[in-house]
């Protein structure tokens, strides 16, 4: 009884410790899963917040010039030489961050000679403000072509910003179903690990029960044992009486008689 007893501690602490170990390296990889896919959204909205900014630096750049055109203040050169910094630093995070996409970076591909042609554009809208002065008919003339060169960027942007949006949409649909498998490895795992424990504490509360009612039999029976011995201890020692109170009572007038019988001789 011991022995298949111990055998089935030991099956259930192996059990444990091996359910221990699969949760345990279950947990680990949703977990790694779960921090990579939590990068991969942050990625991507870092390359959204790109994407945002180097249209919000064109725009600037291209009221800067516009101020210019207009009043022919110094200082909006200085704006226009500030966006213009801004969207080459832009365009160059933008490349980076999508360097593991050929889709983006084919976009990329496509997207620096327009910018770089819309730039040159500005500067010769610039250069013509200041060699010769306001001209309203060159610089409509350059506006509008620059116009048509920024619907292009735009077009290509906006095909970036899909694609992003669509990696984002997947992404974070990949980390709420890890976040779910996550919870249910956690959930399963404890129930499991409870199970086990209420098993094992099952399996002592039995044992620890059956050895008591040995304990308890064995006790019994001593007893029984002790009080057998004690009675038939009794029965010998009164019987041992009787018989030495027989031989008292019975041998005196024989010992009696003997002595009278050899006193008529003497």
């Amino acid at each position: 009884m011991n022995s298949s007893f111990d055998r089935k501690i030991i099956v259930a602490f192996a059990l444990a410790l091996a359910l221990l170990f699969a949760i345990g390296a279950l947990f680990y990889r949703s977990t790694a899963n779960q921090a990579e896919t939590t990068l991969r959204v942050a990625h991507t909205h870092a390359v959204l917040a790109d994407i945002n900014e180097l249209i919000l630096r064109l725009t600037d750049s291209e009221t800067a010039r516009r101020g210019f055109i207009m009043t022919g203040r110094e200082r909006y050169l200085a704006h226009y030489s500030n966006a213009v910094d801004k969207v080459s630093l832009a365009f160059s995070n933008l490349r980076g961050l999508t360097a593991d996409n050929r889709q983006q970076q084919q976009t990329c591909d496509a997207l620096r000679p327009l910018i770089q042609h819309r730039f040159a554009i500005y500067a010769q809208s610039i250069e013509f403000q200041l060699r010769k002065g306001m001209d309203p008919e060159a610089q409509i003339k350059l506006t509008e072509e620059g116009q048509h060169v920024m619907e292009n960027i735009r077009t290509s942007i906006a095909q970036m910003d899909a694609v992003e949006r669509e990696l984002l949409r997947t992404r974070q649909a990949a980390a709420e179903a890890n976040l779910r498998e996550t919870k249910q490895v956690a959930v399963v795992g404890s129930v499991a690990g409870f199970a086990t424990l209420v098993w094992v504490f099952a399996l002592l509360l039995r044992e620890n029960t059956r050895r008591r009612g040995a304990e308890g039999a064995l006790q019994k029976a001593n007893e029984q044992l002790e009080l057998r011995v004690k009675q038939r201890t009794d029965g010998s020692t009164g019987s041992g009486e009787q018989r030495v109170g027989g031989l008292f009572l019975f041998g005196i007038p024989r010992f009696a008689r003997a002595v009278a019988s050899h006193r008529r001789f003497c």
